[in-house]
């Protein structure tokens, strides 16, 4: 009996020791290990001697064979992360997907839901006067139309609406019987009902209100003007035509201008007159030009600026004449005589709108190096006196 009991104190110590070494290598994890409290059911565990456990090793015991059902039920082991724990808990956030919100499109569109999400925007035509564009906006679509038109929609889920539309002022008059185009006039307000009818016949008008803006200033170089350079004196112009309600009163003027093969040892200038008067609204020396290095016998400036007082009436265009003064051509140098004028810009009190054109004027003529023949046909840009 006495054996037995010392062979079960022994067992007690050895499972006693061995749970001690457990929790060592738990604490060297450096971390906290919840274990149950429940009495444990020993097993019977054989000693390799009899050797005083006082001074047993681990690696002196022999491991028994665990029968199931003897050790006590261990919970899921609980970790809880210290300082110089290994273990570390991820946190992940999710960014939920931002929505876009769309512009809200009904199941039935109505005509008024139609002409509240319709816009304007004006078109300058060449004459200067404006075309009133709508522009409706219906979820990812948009769908353009003008004035002139009978009826709009109709296609991709759209319905369609019968158009009629009424003007104070009324547009400018047709250019001609077959002209549909509805043109408004420059620099005026306008106020326009645009009425839509939807297939049940329900009917939604809708002002919109809108004021043009400037007409347009047009410059090119007069036509039909004798471009054959002369001695003494050579005329042409700049044609200025106002498309615009409002008189533009002209400024000054920025032009480029160069000459080949003339004697300079007299004054020679471009002059600007006003044809109405006959006024001399400018003149520019151009005896003193500096030389074009890339051009023999050739002298030029770019960017020269005069000043001036030249009115246009609205609605009107006028020629702002240009003279030649104290030409005296050198035919017997090997270049043909020349001078070029090239307005670039104009200096105006006007807001209007400035379109350029061909504004170049060029008198030249070719010298005639053929042996002289009085029957013979000479070139008609023959330089002569």
């Amino acid at each position: 009996m006495f054996n037995l009991l010392n062979a079960l104190h022994i067992a007690a110590a050895s499972v006693t020791s061995l749970l001690a070494l457990m929790g060592s290598v738990f604490v060297q994890k450096s971390a906290t290990v919840v274990m149950p409290t429940p009495q444990p059911q020993l097993a019977v565990i054989q000693i390799e001697s009899s050797t005083s456990t006082d001074n047993l090793s681990f690696g002196q015991l022999v491991l028994p064979e665990i029968k199931p059902g003897l050790l006590p039920k261990v919970n899921k082991l609980s970790f809880v992360a210290t300082a110089t724990s290994s273990v570390i808990k991820k946190t992940t956030t999710v960014t939920p997907p931002v929505l876009t919100q769309k512009s809200p499109v009904p199941v039935v569109i109505t005509p008024q839901w139609f002409l509240d999400n319709t816009v304007t925007s004006l078109n300058q035509n060449l004459d200067s006067s404006y075309q009133l564009s709508l522009i409706t906006t219906v979820g990812s679509k948009k769908i353009n139309w003008d004035l002139y038109k009978t009826s709009v929609g109709g296609e991709n889920g759209i319905p369609e609406f019968t158009v009629v539309h009424s003007c104070d002022p009324l547009p400018l008059p047709p250019e001609s019987p077959a002209d549909t185009e509805i043109r408004f006039d420059t620099r005026s307000p306008y106020s326009c009902d645009i009425t839509l009818t939807d297939q049940t016949g329900h009917v939604v008008s809708k002002r919109f209100s809108f004021t043009t803006g400037a007409g347009r200033l047009v410059v090119s170089t007069a036509t039909g003007m004798d471009i054959i350079l002369r001695d003494d004196k050579d005329d042409n112009g700049f044609v200025f035509k106002n498309d615009d309600s409002k008189a533009i009163a002209l400024t000054g003027i920025t032009f480029d201008v160069s000459f080949t093969a003339l004697t300079t040892s007299t004054q020679v200038s471009i002059r600007f007159i006003d044809p109405k008067s006959g006024y001399i609204l400018a003149e520019y020396p151009i005896n003193n030009l500096p030389t074009n290095p890339l051009l023999p016998y050739t002298y030029a400036t770019i960017n020269a600026n005069v000043g001036l007082n030249f009115n246009i009436d609205a609605r009107t265009q006028k020629m702002l004449l240009v003279e030649a003064i104290g030409v005296h051509k050198t035919t017997f140098l090997e270049a043909n005589p020349d001078i070029k004028v090239t307005l670039k810009k104009i200096t105006t009190t006007s807001d209007a709108k400035q379109f350029f054109g061909n504004a170049v004027i060029d008198w030249f003529c070719q010298v005639d190096k053929t042996p002289y023949d009085q029957s013979a046909q000479k070139p008609s840009n023959v330089c002569t006196q």
